[in-house]
């Protein structure tokens, strides 16, 4: 924190007069204003203006954030002088995960687009595939996400993609290739049920997906066809940003379903909910401890359904497996991170994890014998420069198998 009241004439109750803001060449003033906790004409003294510096800095899109209180005749002016991250990323695309998939292509990050806090990514991708019998995934991807939308207190959330992947498996007891074509277009509304600033309260709202798959040569195995479903969904926020560490807590839940023959071939319903806590442990700054849980249910589906809805393995859940190697209609899954500083700078911090979880037909079907867990080490990079980038790398083992897997990417 850094917050300097500036000597002046003693007041009684001084409120808020002025708000100045410097640095802010892309971000609007009305987006920095939503996130004061404080308004003019309000009481306001060193807490106040630490915790509006703070909810500023909670956007994720500055280097630092800093405020003073300044003394004038009628009150007190607050300043705050931000220093803004690069939001444009035009980038090639080349990756490969721990999942041992290379990818190439490219990708357009952009955070803040016209000042307002709204993001926008387009991908165009090559990627590899783990699964053998899977070719090369061609994939395009746009997303636009515009949270208080028109300076409204709605979010905004719309995508689009699509998928092509070359498929090789037995049909009619031969060997045959044919392509596998995904469209999913999704459009999403979500009201702030608490005040209105960024990343902070209940939110809850929904919208509609449209979802088709189909294959392109004959023969091939039945497609699963399309499916219009209505998503709900709810969650809560309250994570505060400290630049090179998050402490905090989230909690979501997401109710999406489809009925046959409403412009849909089949009916289906899938529940997921999961939450994080962050905290800080001890005295070293930036030092934290992580819990974070996810659970999911899926049922009905398409007859012609080939493959369980939700997977369990890889870089992004059960690290110490390889992808998807636990498949099931229902699963759980949890994890423990504890982080620290290491070579004297918070920017690179030291990793501790253990995953459990679990995968199962449905729920009815479970066992603990179906328990896996794992342990690892590894390290993260926090880039500053970027909004909202970190990569890792590690390794993890498994406990109840045996051998160990790598994991490296960019933490979601």
């Amino acid at each position: 924190m850094v917050l300097v009241a500036l000597a002046g004439p003693a007041a009684a109750g001084p409120v808020l007069v002025e708000v100045v803001f410097e640095g802010n060449e892309v971000t609007r003033r009305s987006t920095l204003m939503r996130q004061l906790t404080v308004q003019v004409g309000e009481p306001i003294d060193a807490k106040t203006a630490e915790a509006s510096r703070q909810s500023i800095q909670d956007l994720g899109l500055f280097k630092s954030v800093t405020a003073e209180l300044e003394a004038v005749e009628a009150g007190q002016r607050l300043r705050i002088r931000v220093e803004e991250k690069f939001y444009l990323l035009p980038i090639p695309r080349i990756d490969f995960n721990s999942d041992r998939e290379f990818s190439f292509g490219f990708k357009l990050d952009w955070s803040n687009v016209a000042g307002l806090n709204h993001d926008l990514e387009v991908l165009w991708e090559d990627s590899e595939n783990a699964e053998d019998e899977l070719g090369n995934d061609r994939v395009a991807e746009v997303s636009y996400n515009a949270p208080f939308f028109m300076d409204s207190a709605y979010d905004l959330a719309t995508s689009a993609s699509q998928r092509r992947t070359p498929v090789t498996e037995p049909v009619n007891g031969v060997e045959t290739t044919f392509e596998e074509r995904v469209f999913d277009y999704r459009l999403l509304v979500f009201r702030q049920l608490g005040d209105r600033r960024f990343g902070t309260g209940w939110r809850a709202g929904g919208g509609l997906r449209w979802n088709s798959q189909r294959f392109a040569n004959d023969p091939s195995p039945p497609s699963i066809g399309q499916a219009t479903s209505i998503i709900l969904q709810a969650d809560y926020r309250d994570l505060r940003d400290r630049l090179f560490s998050r402490d905090g807590y989230t909690v979501g839940m997401r109710y999406e379903f489809a009925m046959d023959d409403i412009a849909s071939n089949y009916e289906f319903a899938v529940f997921t909910a999961g939450g994080q806590w962050i905290m800080p442990v001890g005295q070293i700054e930036h030092q934290t401890v992580g819990l974070f849980g996810q659970v999911g249910s899926y049922h009905a589906g398409s007859p012609n359904r080939r493959s369980p809805a939700f997977g369990l393995g890889g870089g992004n859940n059960l690290r110490g497996f390889d992808k998807a190697s636990f498949e099931g209609d229902a699963f759980w899954f949890t994890a423990v991170e504890y982080q620290r500083p290491v070579f004297g700078t918070p920017v690179l911090r030291g990793l501790l994890i253990l995953d459990a979880g679990a995968a199962y037909d449905d729920w009815g079907a479970v066992t603990a014998s179906d328990i896996q867990v794992d342990v690892g080490i590894g390290i993260r990079w926090r880039i500053q420069a970027f909004v909202d980038l970190t990569v890792e790398l590690g390794v993890a083992w498994p406990l109840t198998a045996g051998g160990s897997e790598p994991f490296f990417g960019k933490v979601r």
